[in-house]
């Protein structure tokens, strides 16, 4: 056991910790336990040094192969004394990539950036260890991480309303914002994209194997039997996005996808905000999460949201325990939500 604030060894905690040591006692052989306690003053006095590694985060929520990307690897000094050397050598796929050297304060963090890039498509190993000339717990300096580096992610779009005419329904808009024109050059776009209507839908199968996220564009009412294998796509893994619109019916919506916060929806949906007819009342996406790995696809403020008007909205109720975590975007003035 080591870093006993994550739980709490002290007082009021003894019948928590008497039912773990219940069910070692249970096991067969019988385990040995050791309590290390790493980096503390007390016992291991002026000496005591220790560092440690938390998991990587990229700088895009989606890796794709031959195109760069920052891993940052956080390191933390828990001791008690003061490391001015402190290198953090990365390894990809067995072979060592890049060094960075640190230095960290008693208690202080920092972060480690590594510029990459995965040149084939699938699985990769990446590794960061934190070398220092003396540690009392190594095995916590070592940080191992998977990487699926895709070629292009297939997605999706669900169109409520397709038709043939040109820019004239989402579909459209949404692959343009994805795969930006010219039109012609979608082999080197990020994206693969395939559109289908809410009927065509039901007849795709291992939608698991064949897409790695799902959009709804809209979509007037999909029927239990889709819903239910919407469910099971997300429970597996699978990416989905609904995005609201005039066709989306609020109280079927409610019934069938909220489900009082057991279903694909996270929110209750409410009535409908804002006037389409008044051209002179609008209101502008703002920013709430700025490091929320759904703004990088948008540009975060190179996105220039200040330009976008919106007329129409679909008001949702937040439930209490996301109120603080899942809004990205909302809008202004009136603080409504646009991204959940």
């Amino acid at each position: 056991f080591t870093d006993p604030q994550a739980l709490g060894f002290g007082s009021g905690e003894e019948a928590r910790w008497q039912a773990v040591a219940d069910a070692l006692k249970q096991l067969d052989p019988a385990p040995r336990v050791f309590w290390v306690e790493p980096g503390m003053h007390e016992t291991w006095g002026e000496s005591s040094q220790n560092l440690g590694a938390a998991p990587p985060r990229a700088s895009t929520s989606v890796v794709h192969a031959g195109e760069p990307v920052i891993l940052h690897v956080q390191v933390r000094n828990s001791g008690v004394k003061a490391v001015e050397r402190a290198d953090v050598v990365m390894k990809l796929d067995g072979e060592t990539h890049a060094s960075q050297r640190l230095s960290l304060q008693p208690g202080a963090q920092a972060l480690a950036r590594f510029a990459c890039q995965f040149p084939d498509a699938g699985p990769h190993r990446v590794s960061f260890q934190v070398q220092a000339d003396e540690d009392l717990l190594a095995e916590d300096n070592t940080v191992l991480h998977a990487v699926k580096a895709e070629r292009r992610l297939p997605v999706l779009l669900v169109d409520g309303n397709l038709t043939p005419e040109p820019l004239h329904n989402e579909s459209d808009l949404a692959r343009n914002a994805l795969n930006p024109p010219p039109i012609g050059a979608e082999m080197n776009t990020p994206y693969a994209i395939q559109v289908v209507s809410p009927p065509e839908l039901h007849r795709i199968t291992q939608w698991r194997k064949k897409f790695s996220a799902i959009v709804f564009l809209n979509v007037f009412e999909p029927d239990e039997a889709l819903i239910n294998r919407l469910e099971q796509y997300v429970g597996s893994g699978g990416g989905l996005l609904l995005v609201l619109g005039e066709r989306t019916g609020k109280d079927y919506y409610n019934k069938y996808l909220y489900r009082d916060g057991r279903g694909l929806l996270p929110c209750e949906l409410l009535s409908k905000g804002g006037d389409e007819a008044n051209l002179e009342k609008f209101e502008i996406p703002q920013i709430h999460a700025a490091s929320h790995p759904a703004l990088s696809a948008l540009g975060r403020e190179e996105a220039q949201f200040d330009h976008v008007r919106i007329y129409a909205w679909q008001r949702v109720k937040v439930p209490k325990h996301l109120s603080e975590t899942s809004t990205v975007l909302k809008l202004g003035p009136s603080g409504d939500p646009l991204l959940l």
